[in-house]
């Protein structure tokens, strides 16, 4: 990769390295089609992809995302707290479904029999993207806390979809997930070739040192801050949609695949916190309340004073958001509209 290479000591990691073409077949299927019916994805062919008996052959994410690892910190917790040994895979396959009740928004222009069209592909996306690698990666360093030299080549191969010369897209790996957040963290360091995160540079010199508890808390911080930096991002966004009665649903649908990552882990300590995070991300029918004073701030406080993860030199500052005073902020009551069904094209001629 940009940010080092990893040479791995053991064969059975290769398996893992299906993961990332598997990602990357369930994007294109959840990419509008370019011909009538625009607006319609074909969510069999989601499912397909997804599960992985497609004519391209290939192992599905759903494999991955039923891989367990009892007796693991961050498997234990999620399964206890979502009630389900195979969490990610139930809500993969509910979203699939079209099950998730989603509000309407709050665009008089919209187009509202489709309103839930990007919001559910967005959630799919970083819920293959993020959550199965998230799930994967923190299991495999706990296993080789026991000595799996194989467990700790696998983690390396999840995140880093086993390298460019794999044949892999790093944009469907979580090492291109924390590239792409790390553009509007100003944590992207040129170096002579293409650029890295310093999260990424971190994560990279963490597997190349091998196991030891240091390093696999390295990685699980790392993994989890860019988690963290996803949802402050989404926060801010949302907070503008709201600001400007833009329609916000695919926002909220990213931020809420971004929170599971992080959702078990901060009920544990603060089950209250993560009801009132859970509220504003989760797909619902009414509209969220925002948090206060908003719901960057907000997030901006837990990552500052709770968890201490924004001052880390790799977290970054969040550059969009550089205008934002959170001392100053007064609260924003947002009043949205209730009726859904008005005339849209009478709407406009009144403009």
């Amino acid at each position: 990769t940009p940010a080092g290479d990893y040479e791995p000591r053991a064969p059975a990691w290769r398996r893992y390295c299906d993961l990332a073409p598997g990602v990357g077949r369930v994007r294109e299927t959840l990419d509008p089609p370019l011909t009538p019916p625009y607006t319609v994805i074909d969510w069999d062919a989601v499912r397909t992809a997804y599960v992985g008996y497609s004519s391209r052959g290939g192992t599905g994410v759903r494999e991955y995302a039923l891989t367990a690892f009892p007796g693991t910190a961050y498997y234990d917790n999620n399964v206890q707290y979502f009630g389900s040994e195979g969490w990610i895979d139930a809500f993969a396959q509910a979203n699939i479904d079209g099950v998730f009740e989603h509000h309407p928004s709050h665009d008089p222009y919209g187009n509202h029999e489709t309103d839930d069209l990007e919001t559910r592909a967005a959630v799919f996306e970083t819920t293959v993207l993020e959550q199965v690698s998230t799930s994967l990666i923190m299991g495999l360093i706990e296993t080789a806390a026991a000595g799996s030299v194989a467990a700790w080549d696998a983690a390396a191969a999840v995140y880093t979809g086993c390298g460019e010369d794999s044949g892999a897209d790093l944009e469907d790996t979580l090492y291109g997930q924390s590239d792409a957040v790390g553009l509007h963290f100003g944590t992207i360091q040129k170096g002579d070739s293409p650029g890295a995160s310093l999260t990424n540079t971190e994560v990279m010199q963490a597997f190349q040192a091998g196991y030891s508890p240091e390093s696999a808390a390295m990685i699980s911080r790392a993994v989890q801050r860019t988690a963290w930096q996803s949802l402050l991002r989404y926060a801010h966004l949302i907070d503008r949609h709201f600001k400007y009665e833009m329609d916000w649903l695919e926002t909220q649908g990213k931020g809420w695949a971004a929170w599971r990552v992080l959702e078990a882990a901060v009920a544990r300590d603060d089950p209250e916190r993560a009801a009132a995070i859970t509220a504003v991300f989760a797909m619902q029918e009414a509209a969220p309340e925002p948090l206060m004073p908003n719901n960057y701030c907000y997030i901006l406080n837990v990552l500052e004073e709770d968890l201490g993860l924004a001052n880390d030199e790799a977290f970054g500052v969040f550059t969009d958001a550089m205008s934002v005073d959170c001392e100053s902020m007064a609260p924003v009551i947002i009043e949205f509209e209730e009726d859904h069904d008005h005339d849209h094209d009478r709407d406009r001629d009144r403009d």
